[in-house]
């Protein structure tokens, strides 16, 4: 079976197949693989049968049809459809990613082909460069040439997905400073501009191959690289000083790792939190001191500007998830022969970066069952006296403290058939939470089989993990027979995603976040002491450090056989016990209930401990 797309495939959709799928296929691999030599966990069936579902559903309406035909096999091995061994499991799993592999080599080409458009409209590159320019980048290119470097300008074509373009030029950035001196760059590596061209400005002192291995990476095409004259660039008009935290410069670029960055984010939580129990006792002792009480309100109001600058750095529109989304909705009508218009409003809405990916997704498998399923063919529309053409709307509105996103469509509504024959077909008035539950219940499906594109009650249950668990929402369902579905996401507008490591020790469970957690290591005897107030120490690669329990009255006589959690903040350090680790996991923290988070390995909420209390 060829392993060539049936049809022409839109760049920016081939592109997110290839990162969704490697995502997959990985994920697959590594949950088949930690079974070992036994049959896998119910849970564990169950994610496995979700990720190869979307492998074969993406690769279904994308045309790679070798690709959704094994993991079609997979699905029905990991359902109990067709019987099957784990080792006979691992070895369809390993067609399936020889496969893959195959198609995408062999699509490559001609999606390349297919990105080549025209060339955008701009200023000249030497103009942008030179109005980027600063005094301190003008006084580097003086000293440049007094030396004797050669200066040079370069311009690229980034083919990227459009949310990659920032990534991208932070890499050709980071690259070129390794290679050349880089005098500028337009846009700047931190801008959120939409434009795919990228130009910079360098000084060079040897060959100009090392520039053009400096930008020879994936999705990025050379369109220029040439020598120009230092009083071309240098006598253009100055630019306005642009007054700042340093003169004649507008934008700073921090880099921070992801540890670093969440541990800001918990910082600005916790800050907000102490400062309402501060608030909190100051009014249960009714003390009237003004000094203390407009302390407070200022020490408030800067806890607020703090949380305003992260959301600004974090938050993305909706609109560029909802982008590649439509454009998938076109493209899937057209491949199933039927006709649809797609709709979107509500774009500017913004969310936290790292929701906006898991929101793409369930937005990917709404629209999948919607048009799949929902959507009739244009000769059954005329013939129950609809427009031919179906519409299909993606919304986005806020709603008291939520943000909901919906789905609609004029389709049929639902009718739900269970894999053992039962049938159901709700009423329109019908509970939403009662019909939510049913339609997204694992094994439900509105088709009496499952085909290489969807089908099989997989898509929905998906989404029910996917918003329910990750993000911390709920879903609603509205059905009409005959006159189409909405689903709508509602998501709670104060909360965050922090990644925490779940453990347990006795018959307490407990978070805490990743970003304060370096190392877990098993606990010996022979290196825990007490002092003379009998509080516990460890010693850890030869410093004494202090051991806590989460619950203070736990702490065991010998601490043999339990784990230990080091814990920094700053400077500060502490160990904490631990019976066992559960898992690491992404949660989401609502202001709320900031001291309880959803875990999913547990299916239940715990609590979640800062460890500045150890601190």
């Amino acid at each position: 079976m060829s392993n060539v797309s049936s049809r022409q495939v839109d760049p920016e959709l081939f592109r997110l197949f290839r990162q969704d799928g490697r995502q997959y296929l990985s994920l697959l691999q590594r949950t088949l693989q930690q079974a070992g030599g036994e049959s896998l966990s119910t849970e564990d069936r169950r994610r496995a049968l979700r990720y190869a579902h979307s492998v074969k559903s993406e690769a279904a309406f994308l045309g790679y049809t070798n690709v959704a035909r094994l993991a079609h096999r997979l699905e029905d091995a990991l359902s109990g459809r067709a019987t099957a061994s784990l080792q006979e499991m691992l070895a369809t799993l390993a067609e399936l990613e020889s496969s893959f592999s195959e198609a995408l080599e062999r699509a490559q080409g001609s999606v390349e082909a297919l990105s080549e458009t025209e060339e955008e409209e701009s200023e000249p590159a030497e103009e942008l460069l030179s109005e980027a320019l600063t005094p301190r980048d003008r006084d580097m290119m003086v000293e440049a040439r007094e030396r004797g470097e050669r200066l040079f300008v370069l311009e690229c074509e980034l083919t990227e997905h459009t949310q990659m373009l920032m990534p991208r030029r932070y890499l050709l950035t980071g690259n070129l400073e390794e290679a050349v001196n880089l005098v500028a760059s337009h846009p700047p590596p931190d801008s959120e501009a939409t434009t795919r061209r990228f130009s910079a400005l360098f000084t060079l002192e040897g060959d100009r191959s090392v520039a053009e291995n400096a930008v020879d990476v994936d999705q990025v095409k050379l369109l220029r690289l040439e020598e120009t004259d230092y009083d071309a660039i240098l006598r253009r008009k100055d630019e306005t000083l642009v007054s700042g935290m340093i003169a004649g410069t507008e934008q700073v670029r921090v880099e921070m790792s992801t540890r670093s960055y969440e541990e800001l984010c918990l910082y600005a939580g916790e800050l907000h939190r102490q400062l309402d129990q501060l608030r909190d006792h100051l009014s249960r002792h009714e003390t009237s001191d003004s000094r203390i009480a407009g302390s407070l309100r200022t020490a408030s109001r800067l806890a607020e500007s703090v949380d305003d600058t992260i959301a600004r750095t974090s938050m993305v529109p909706l609109s560029g998830v909802f982008g590649g989304v439509e454009q998938h909705a076109r493209n899937l009508a057209g491949f199933l022969g039927k006709s649809v218009r797609v709709i979107t409003a509500g774009g500017s809405h913004e969310v936290f970066l790292p929701v906006s990916h898991v929101l793409r997704d369930v937005l990917l498998h709404l629209v999948r069952n919607a048009i799949d399923h929902g959507v009739e063919f244009r000769g059954e529309r005329r013939r129950r006296g609809k427009d031919p053409v179906a519409t299909l709307r993606i919304s986005s509105r806020e709603e008291g403290d939520d943000l909901v996103i919906r789905v609609s469509d004029d389709g049929r509504g639902i009718r739900v058939e269970s894999q053992g024959g039962v049938k159901a077909a709700p009423a329109g008035s019908a509970d939403s939470r009662e019909l939510w539950d049913l339609v997204s219940r694992s094994g439900m499906s509105t088709r009496k089989s499952a085909d290489e594109l969807s089908g099989r009650g997989v898509g929905l249950d998906v989404v029910r993990t996917q918003v329910e668990r990750y993000l911390g929402g709920r879903v609603e369902l509205e059905t009409e027979a005959k006159r189409g579905t909405t689903v709508g996401i509602r998501l709670p507008r104060a909360g965050q995603l922090v990644s925490v490591l779940i453990a347990r020790h006795g018959r307490t469970e407990f978070a805490l976040p990743s970003a304060h957690v370096f190392a877990v290591f098993d606990l010996e005897a022979r290196h825990a002491s007490r002092d003379r107030s009998g509080n516990l120490f460890y010693r850890y690669h030869g410093e004494a450090i202090r051991l806590y329990a989460v619950e203070r009255s736990a702490i065991p006589a010998t601490v043999e056989g339990h784990t230990g959690i080091l814990l920094r903040i700053g400077r500060r350090r502490a160990v904490v016990l631990a019976g066992e680790i559960v898992s690491q996991e992404t949660v989401i923290r609502n202001v709320s209930t900031p001291d309880q988070v959803f875990s999913q390995a547990l299916n239940r909420d715990i609590g979640l401990v800062f460890p500045i209390q150890f601190l």
